[in-house]
């Protein structure tokens, strides 16, 4: 009995025919809101009915976050629904829940129901709600790289190799890699200010900069180019390029050893 009618189409990608569609929209009914919700696909700008939305209509489109942008929006999420999270617990949440917007929704809905507002999130509070272990995840091994703790990053490598299939090795390398990269910036860019460097390498929290700071204490340049080189050649041996028999979990003990040894 409304003024309008809304119709929404869902998985639009589907449609054949869209000349017809493409009449409609040159010519719509007042009266009628139409929405064509296109799902894990893009429509091809070059069709003339996309032209026609994007002259005549609104044309959104939802781009997955950047890894960068994840901190800040799932601090922005915890704001919205009353919650305080620690810096590490954003970190760690969007360590293993990624930007998978649904799937950071439910897990922001299931700490809304265990826990009351004036609880503080932590790391380990995430750890337990995602299942991930609280002591041998990529992001406690990062942590530890920047010690310098070969004894604990031997040891947090061991154990995620026995749970390879949830920290597949490709992924475990892109942390790594991220994690390097941003001690070796710091250490190139130590003259800047905390800011300065927490804006340049999006670091979501001021806090982690003193861990960078410290970290590019520990490595010099040579060292930080090797690794690099390691983390390429790993990364190929990942993908199934020179890596012989050698299975992922023992790869990854490998790279962690091999990082050491430089």
């Amino acid at each position: 009995m409304g003024a309008r009618k809304l119709v929404i189409v869902k998985e639009a990608q589907d449609i054949k025919d869209w000349e017809i569609l493409d009449h409609y929209l040159k010519n719509p009914v007042p009266t009628s809101i139409l929405i064509l919700a296109f799902k894990n696909k893009k429509p091809d700008g070059r069709s003339a009915w996309v032209k026609t939305m994007k002259d005549k209509h609104v044309y959104f489109e939802s781009k997955p976050l950047y890894d960068h942008q994840l901190p800040a929006f799932i601090s922005e999420l915890a704001t919205e629904s009353g919650l305080k999270f620690d810096p590490e617990a954003v970190a760690l949440m969007a360590e293993f829940v990624g930007n998978d917007l649904s799937h950071l929704q439910n897990e922001m809905d299931k700490i809304k129901i265990n826990f009351d507002k004036s609880v503080s999130i932590t790391k380990e509070i995430i750890s337990e709600l995602i299942g991930v272990s609280k002591e041998y995840n990529v992001f406690e091994l990062c942590k530890a790289f920047s010690k310098k703790d070969r004894y604990k990053t031997t040891h947090i490598a061991q154990n995620l190799g026995l749970h390879i299939k949830s920290n597949p090795l490709v992924l475990s390398i892109g942390s790594m890699y991220n994690h390097f990269n941003k001690i070796w910036a710091t250490k190139i860019y130590s003259n800047k200010s905390d800011q300065e460097l927490m804006s340049m390498l999006k670091i979501p929290f001021i806090g982690f900069v003193k861990e960078f700071r410290e970290a590019s204490n520990y490595y010099n340049s040579n060292e930080l180019e090797k690794i690099f080189h390691l983390l390429k050649v790993y990364d190929l041996k990942s993908k199934g390029l020179d890596s012989g028999n050698t299975n992922q979990e023992n790869l990854l003990l490998e790279l962690v050893i091999s990082i050491h040894q430089n």
